[in-house]
């Protein structure tokens, strides 16, 4: 935190102590690089812009197989 606004990286966990979420906050938000980890097992790439998904992501399955798209404006499109 800085004067009370999350600032840097940051890393959330699941009630049962698994990772969730990793990321950085700029200035209060989500900006640049995150990874989400889903309970099912799949892994997420992508990049925040002010708070939201924007650009490119894969999804990483536990078989091995990926998904790829694009976020805008927080929404998947393909």
């Amino acid at each position: 935190y800085n004067n009370g606004v999350r600032e840097g990286p940051y890393v959330y966990y699941y009630s049962n102590g698994d990772r969730g979420e990793e990321g950085t906050y700029n200035n209060g938000v989500r900006e640049g690089p995150y990874v989400w980890y889903y309970s099912n097992g799949d892994r997420e790439e992508g990049t925040f812009e002010n708070d939201v998904p924007e650009g490119p992501y894969v999804l990483y399955f536990p078989d091995g197989g990926k998904e790829e798209g694009t976020y805008k404006n927080g929404t998947r499109v393909k």
